[in-house]
């Protein structure tokens, strides 16, 4: 009886905290290792399935369970447990959080606090003897029948505020949008003189002013393809002024019209 053997059937627990949410269910294979032989099974629940064990009043724990994990994603988790509503009437079941930072205890009401119970958030590292204990001293004398539930954990990620996102650039005197090509601050695409003040955050060119030279130019067209530009290129808009010659032939054509019988 005073001899202590090491179990070599009990797997490692698959389960990883990985940034994300992961449930440890108490059937879980080698994720719920359990201490002495004094465990009932009830099939309601988590997964319609928890262990229990009773509550005694002595000073240290003759049963005791913890629930244990790997962990990909090192950071803080939010701790959570599931208290089924049956088999589990204790008022003072005392769960001990083994963390990175050291150990905490937090005291459940096993008998009115049911459903997903918050135990905390704490940061975990998959260093050694990380996870959740509970163990059967609750400090409840035996004779009182009181029933302490072990059934599944949840740890949900909590990224560390001001990490995700960049900062966004504002408009500012040549102020660009990321990945568009434009000319220096304070001109128009044109080469004409550009006017002053802040930029439009899309060209570069000054806000509400264009250059005095090259004319307005459409930020959405390429160089050469604006009104304004030059005789190489192709004018988009029908409002182009047209040279006085035409005017004058295309007058005497229709007046020659006119007088033809």
């Amino acid at each position: 009886a005073s001899v202590q053997y090491q179990g070599t059937n009990c797997p490692e627990c698959p389960l990883s905290l990985d940034g994300g949410t992961t449930i440890i269910d108490d059937e879980n294979a080698g994720c719920l290792v359990r201490q002495t032989s004094a465990w009932w099974s009830s099939f309601q629940g988590h997964e319609d399935h928890h262990f229990w064990t009773r509550a005694i009043a002595a000073g240290t724990a003759d049963s005791s369970a913890r629930w244990r994990f790997g962990v990909t994603v090192p950071g803080d988790y939010a701790v959570e447990v599931f208290i089924p509503n049956a088999d589990a009437d204790t008022t003072n079941a005392t769960y001990q959080i083994h963390h990175a930072d050291g150990t905490a205890e937090v005291v459940i009401d096993q008998s009115t606090q049911k459903g997903w119970q918050a135990l905390g958030t704490f940061a975990f590292t998959g260093s050694g003897g990380e996870g959740i204990e509970l163990g059967d001293n609750t400090g409840e004398d035996v004779g009182l029948d009181r029933r302490i539930a072990y059934d599944a954990v949840r740890m949900t990620f909590e990224p560390v505020a001001g990490t995700s996102g960049g900062d966004e650039t504002g408009g500012g005197s040549g102020d660009t949008d990321p990945g568009v090509t434009s000319g220096p601050a304070g001109s128009d695409d044109t080469g004409g003189g550009g006017g002053s003040g802040a930029g439009d955050g899309v060209t570069g060119s000054s806000a509400g002013t264009s250059g005095a030279a090259g004319g307005e130019t459409d930020p959405a067209l390429p160089h050469g393809f604006g009104e304004g530009e030059d005789s190489g290129g192709c004018g988009c808009r029908s409002d182009r002024p047209r040279p006085l010659g035409s005017v004058l032939a295309l007058g005497l054509l229709i007046l020659g019209l006119r007088r033809r019988p």
